[in-house]
């Protein structure tokens, strides 16, 4: 970048975003809307963000009562045994 290259060739080169950012900043950068094309790119992945952390926690709120039942059946569980073997010496 310090020679004067674009921003998108060494996003590209490190591979870590996915294609369609690198592509999008080069348009930016050759139309001069790279600020417009960049916001509107992080709006992007924020939606995918927060649809990804809405499916998690759909999936998580009934594992989690799940294991709250488990939980309560085994504190009962604990309690009704040794009644039961007060109940058998009697």
């Amino acid at each position: 970048m310090r020679k004067g290259a674009p921003l998108s060739v060494p996003i590209r080169k490190m591979g870590t975003f996915p294609p369609m950012v690198p592509s999008m900043i080069e348009i930016g950068e050759e139309s001069g809307t790279l600020e417009e094309v960049l916001e509107k790119t992080a709006g992007i992945y924020d939606e995918e963000v927060d649809i990804e952390v809405q499916r998690m926690l759909s999936l998580m709120e009934p594992l989690m009562i799940v294991v709250m039942a488990l939980i309560v059946g085994f504190i009962v569980i604990a309690m009704m045994l040794p009644m039961f073997g007060m109940l058998q010496t009697v």
